[in-house]
């Protein structure tokens, strides 16, 4: 027996066409919801592949800012000791993934890095100061590419840089690791504000790994505790903003997702001016009077700074005869590398971290990295140093990681229309109706 059409049959009073219509619109409202970053992720795009060793141990490394071991004139961060040797093991290994399609981004990339080579010499930069910076930026590119083409798995440098993060906790309350602002929790991370970020771009950034509801609640709480410890106002905004995305956005379309990121930009603003010290902040006015000077003296400088920048190490200013690095990363994007580094840099957190406008169905992955790069763009707001660092640039790599993956996956129309027809044959072979689980993203 088939299902009637037309004249041919009371299609419309069949149970079997009755549920395979019900099921249509239960997926289509599923679909136009999104997926939950709380579901159970069983179709996470991350890969989960076997922890490696050796990424393990040296993603530990990476959270090491406040040790430094001697390399010829220069004191080398521990943390980018252990990313040069995570690039060196990546150099004796074969790629796991076709990365063709990076192409063009690898070709822009190493065009912006020799543009600033190019402005930081005709700025009469000495040598050794922006080559030093400049190494930094291709290493962090590269790690990108690295974790990018499977040479360095994501998911161990993630599981050795949290281990490392949690372990700093307890080892920092014993007086065991450095105290740079005294109650404040730093550790080995050595500055509040550099403190502030890890603790809250990590954590979010492992929701995209993780698959049972418990553990991704366990880690929010966990870093929420973290970030407040660390004093850092700006990291605190910055994980409000990634949590208000998880919980709104899997239900939200392109156009309201970038409706809440001008509502969330403007909120951070008004927080900043207007409940910047109260309750235990209110004992910041010193510092908030320093901020705001440096602020003003870097507006300056920014105005004064040509199109093309000054050159890499210049986003700094004199105040108070003391030399003061921008509190504010965008503006240090614009001066040190003018409008050819900040679209670039800009233009590779949006592209690969937040993909608003996207056509693919968001896992819960993708919610996770888009939420970690919210903090990212918050935390740039008032912290110096943000978009060239080891925790954001792992956010990109994320990003790119899962788009790369998501360019081989059908569009959210050809996904509706599979099951629609997976439905409708079972429909006519007299069973039920499959399920999906309960899931948004069907089983493909």
């Amino acid at each position: 027996m088939t299902v009637g059409h037309g004249a041919h049959g009371p299609r419309h009073s069949d149970p079997r066409y009755v549920a395979l219509q019900a099921e249509r619109e239960r997926h289509a409202r599923a679909a136009a919801r999104g997926t939950s970053v709380w579901s159970a992720d069983q179709d996470a795009v991350v890969p989960r592949e076997p922890l490696r060793i050796p990424e393990l141990l040296l993603g530990a490394l990476l959270a090491m800012e406040a040790f430094s071991v001697p390399l010829g004139p220069v004191a080398l961060p521990l943390n980018e000791a252990g990313m040069l040797l995570l690039l060196a093991l990546a150099l004796c290994r074969r790629s796991r993934r076709d990365v063709s399609a990076l192409g063009l981004t690898a070709v822009l990339a190493a065009a912006v890095l020799l543009f600033l080579a190019i402005v930081s010499v005709s700025q009469g930069i000495p040598d050794l100061e922006w080559l030093r910076r400049w190494v930094r930026m291709a290493a962090l590119v590269g790690l990108v590419g690295c974790i990018a083409g499977g040479r360095l798995s994501l998911r161990s440098l993630a599981v050795g840089l949290g281990a490392a993060m949690a372990l700093n906790v307890p080892l920092f309350y014993a007086g065991l690791v450095p105290a740079p602002y005294g109650s404040f929790l730093t550790g080995v991370l050595a500055d509040k504000n550099v403190a502030g970020l890890y603790y809250a771009a990590m954590p979010v950034l492992a929701l995209a790994l993780v698959r049972t509801r418990r553990w991704k609640l366990i880690l929010l709480v966990a870093a929420a505790v973290c970030v407040v410890l660390t004093g850092s106002r700006t990291s605190m905004a910055g994980f409000a903003c990634a949590v208000l995305w998880l919980w709104l956005t899997p239900r939200m379309g392109a156009g309201l997702r970038l409706v809440l990121l001008a509502v969330l930009a403007w909120a951070v603003a008004f927080a900043e001016e207007n409940l910047a010290r109260i309750a235990f902040f209110a004992d910041r006015t010193g510092t908030d009077w320093l901020r705001s000077n440096i602020q003003a003296e870097t507006a300056v400088r920014v105005a004064e700074t040509p199109w093309y920048g000054r050159g890499l190490t210049t986003a700094y200013v004199d105040f108070g005869g003391a030399t003061w690095h921008y509190h504010n990363s965008y503006a240090g994007l614009y001066t040190e590398g003018g409008v050819v580094l900040l679209l670039a840099v800009l233009g590779a957190y949006a592209f690969f971290g937040l993909r608003l406008f996207s056509a693919r169905l968001r896992t819960p992955s993708r919610v996770a990295v888009e939420a970690a790069a919210v903090v990212v763009f918050v935390s740039a707001t008032q912290l110096g140093e943000v978009f060239i660092t080891i925790p954001s640039m792992l956010v990109v790599a994320a990003g790119v990681t899962l788009w790369l993956d998501e360019r081989d996956a059908p569009l959210e129309s050809e996904v509706l229309e599979r099951r629609r027809r997976r439905v409708l044959a079972a429909a006519r072979r007299g069973q039920h109706a499959p399920s999906s689980g309960g899931h948004a993203v069907p089983d493909l």
